[in-house]
């Protein structure tokens, strides 16, 4: 039954909707006169999902902070989904009307496709759920709801320009809220003030990970952690392996205690974070924690965070033949609009070890304690990719890992 229905929902917005508001728009013109009259703008193209939702709506406060969007009523109407409610719920204060509605998203769908200038794009998606400026419209393949796909050059500068903002607001965490819902996680992790740590690993390929993660890579790290007696949390909604069991990790993310506000509310009040190559790492980056990001094989595409140490997965041609950072820069371009890579699977792709793992955790704990500038082999990795997120970033990639795959970087 909810296959159906959500079936129905996607022929709606991306057949209905778009035909609807092409040739038939005028129905909403009425209205479409009356909003604009009172200045009021919808923030569109925010999609679901932890990696999207969650620095998507940080873009939309940020540009309201730095005044790059005129004062206006803005208003967010989301579908009722699981992510979306959440947001409504903590942040729908900073609009002047937000809801969570299927009922008038989907009512209000085609109005928003066919007047743009009551609308404001806050995406970073290569998925476009409106049409583009010259109205163009792409039809989705069946299962999704899309209606237009960006090239690679045009998210690449959303993403450059999103990263500039964080730069210029890097003392200003819109998201960081008073509303946690922390009563509910009692009974699994106990009082909210004790000091602990994030674990989360990819157990499917998928986007930036080209290979699963072994477990037995994190135990090193989380030996180090639990020698310590820092509370160790399995997060995300991945299987939590069981030799994490002998680090007294506890697994929440298979607990009935997961939820979207309870994500929320444990990344606000960590103390580090481990992430595999998943939008969850914006959890961290958004809510000011400090954290590892690793095995994502986008080295053009690293996270933000200054506080935040990235060890990406390399990508081989033969065991022990690795592709040099700019060759695995060079084939992350090839992107294709709907996230495909030509030729990725020619490649053989290689985790972070467990060495390179635990020197992270060690030099992320001493930029926690004492804040310091990259060093030059840091630097000389940011300089591969000036027009790339990879250059705006404000994270840095391990030193011990790059001393020890210095010959990857070439003449750099």
């Amino acid at each position: 039954m909810k296959s159906a229905l959500r079936n129905a929902l996607f022929f709606w917005e991306s057949r209905v909707a778009p035909w609807i508001a092409t040739y038939f728009g005028w129905v909403y013109w009425p209205l479409y006169k009356v909003l604009k009259h009172w200045n009021v703008c919808f923030v569109v193209n925010i999609a679901g999902g932890t990696g999207h939702i969650i620095c998507e709506l940080d873009l939309f406060l940020r540009r309201l902070k730095q005044g790059e969007i005129p004062k206006k009523r803005y208003v967010w109407v989301r579908k009722n989904d699981y992510f979306s409610s959440t947001c409504v719920a903590l942040y729908g204060k900073c609009f002047w009307y937000a809801k969570a509605s299927y009922f008038l998203y989907e009512l209000l769908l085609p109005l928003t496709i066919r007047y743009k200038d009551i609308t404001h794009d806050s995406g970073l998606s290569g998925l476009v759920w409106q049409f583009d400026s010259r109205g163009k419209y792409i039809r989705p393949i069946r299962g999704q709801n899309y209606l237009n796909l960006l090239p690679l050059s045009e998210l690449t500068l959303l993403w450059n320009h999103y990263f500039r903002l964080k730069t210029q607001t890097n003392e200003y965490f819109p998201l960081v809220t008073e509303k946690l819902d922390w009563k509910g996680l009692e009974p699994l992790v106990g009082d909210q003030s004790r000091r602990r740590v994030l674990v989360h690993l990819k157990e499917k390929k998928a986007n930036c990970t080209a290979a699963v993660t072994d477990p037995t890579t994190y135990l090193e790290a989380l030996q180090h952690f639990h020698s310590q007696n820092i509370q160790l949390v399995f997060v995300g909604r991945e299987k939590m392996p069981s030799c994490f069991h002998d680090f007294s990790v506890i697994n929440y993310s298979q607990s009935p205690y997961a939820s979207f506000k309870h994500d929320i509310a444990l990344f606000q009040s960590c103390y580090m974070a481990i992430i595999g190559g998943s939008g969850i790492a914006y959890l961290a980056d958004c809510y000011r924690k400090p954290y590892l990001y690793i095995n994502s094989w986008h080295i053009a595409t690293p996270v933000h965070s200054p506080r935040c140490v990235v060890i990406p997965a390399l990508l081989q041609k033969a065991p022990g033949k690795y592709l040099t950072f700019q060759e695995q820069i060079d084939l992350f371009l090839t992107t294709e609009g709907d996230g495909t890579v030509r030729d990725l699977d020619k490649f053989l792709p290689r985790n972070a070890s467990t060495d390179e793992i635990l020197s992270a955790v060690v030099e992320l704990e001493t930029l926690i304690q004492k804040p310091s500038p990259r060093s030059l082999l840091q630097e000389s990795v940011r300089k591969l990719g000036p027009e790339l997120p990879l250059f705006f970033a404000a994270s840095r990639f391990g030193e011990t890992f790059l001393k020890k795959h210095a010959h990857l970087l070439g003449d750099a």
